[in-house]
């Protein structure tokens, strides 16, 4: 029997892991297309091998084998024709108001200061701060890879514009590509959730995705948050880890939250509150909140350019939009793209 590969079947004529050599029941082989991408973080989970991590491959041509043998194996995705040309114009205009919209308004007074030295090796905090115009022509750059299928693309071209590696995925829902670009907290999405609907109460009621329930159940979400108060200790790391798992529910309900003014209203409203306790909680607003604002935009922006691209462009006059995180937004939405990007080349031309 000639051995394939455990990702898309394809035949195999060597090892690539030395865990195949004890069982060859039990391989853990791959194809050197399959065994480069999942080194590159292309491809991200693979078939039912015993080793981690393990579950339904995500690559088209991965889908494509399992159906073969076994319709239900088959991850998210649906038999609905796919536009993928409109998928490509639609990432195109995306990258196009990134670069005009976007940008300018990271890089404008009191935002991002840019190194001015191109050639200085950046690192750390200062990994974000080229320039507006180098970090527009990455964009211009990316969008001909884009359009071109004949460019070459190289992940390695695009490191100074990268705060952390992206982890391409997607699926397939009503004939529309439905993102799963993993960046900063989005990697923890699914533990997230649960975490939450735990706290919340929920955890008993929970049926299938607990991020699709969770944001099912958004207006629970807010008043839950809203309880906990604008003083509470943990607030900060409660807006930035529980709102970007809140992107693809009512975003109304979503801006509600991230608006200043709302947890104002919330302190004014309340009837049992002491004068001094309802000063200290309105200068949390002023002092405070602003910092755990910026830094919750930071990561929802980072879900919200996977799917809701459009939201981010509505938020862009938001008042605490410029501050201490503002240098990391560009990299969080600029690697959602490349994700993209990297998973549309491989799919087919017209």
């Amino acid at each position: 029997m000639t051995p394939v590969c455990r990702a898309c079947g394809e035949a195999l004529g060597y090892r690539t892991s030395a865990t195949d050599l004890p069982n060859l029941d039990d391989q853990l082989s791959f194809c050197l297309q399959c065994f480069n991408e999942i080194y590159k973080g292309i491809v991200l989970v693979w078939t039912d091998c015993p080793y981690p991590p393990s579950g339904t491959g995500t690559a088209p041509r991965q889908q494509e084998w399992l159906r073969s043998l076994n319709p239900e194996d088959a991850g998210p995705m649906d038999d609905s024709p796919i536009d993928l040309e409109a998928e490509r114009l639609r990432v195109v205009g995306e990258l196009t108001a990134f670069r005009d919209r976007c940008l300018p308004a990271f890089f404008a007074p009191g935002g991002i200061v840019p190194v001015w030295d191109d050639d200085l090796t950046l690192g750390g905090p200062d990994v974000a701060n080229r320039p507006l115009h180098r970090w527009q022509g990455a964009v211009d750059r990316l969008a001909l890879v884009l359009v071109e299928p004949d460019t070459r693309l190289d992940r390695a071209e695009f490191e100074d514009f990268l705060f952390e590696e992206p982890v391409p995925d997607f699926s397939v829902r009503g004939g529309r590509l439905i993102w799963r670009v993993s960046l900063g907290l989005y990697c923890n999405r699914e533990p997230d959730a649960w975490a939450f609907l735990t706290r919340m109460g929920l955890e008993a009621e929970v049926e299938g995705d607990p991020v699709e329930f969770l944001n099912a159940r958004i207006t629970v979400a807010r008043d839950w948050l809203f309880g906990l108060g604008v003083d509470h200790p943990n607030l900060g790391d409660t807006l930035c880890t529980l709102l970007p798992l809140l992107v693809e529910g009512n975003t109304d309900v979503l801006k509600e939250i991230l608006d200043p003014e709302t947890w104002r209203s919330i302190v004014f409203a309340e009837e049992r509150t002491t004068p001094e306790v309802r000063a200290n909680r309105l200068r949390l607003i002023d002092v405070q909140l602003p910092r755990y604002l910026n830094n919750a935009l930071l990561h929802v922006f980072g879900s919200l350019a996977n799917n809701n691209f459009e939201v981010i462009l509505d938020q862009l006059l938001h008042p605490h939009l410029l501050g201490g995180y503002t240098d990391l937004f560009p990299h969080y939405i600029f690697g959602v793209l490349l994700g993209k990007v990297e998973i549309l080349r491989r799919l087919p031309h017209a």
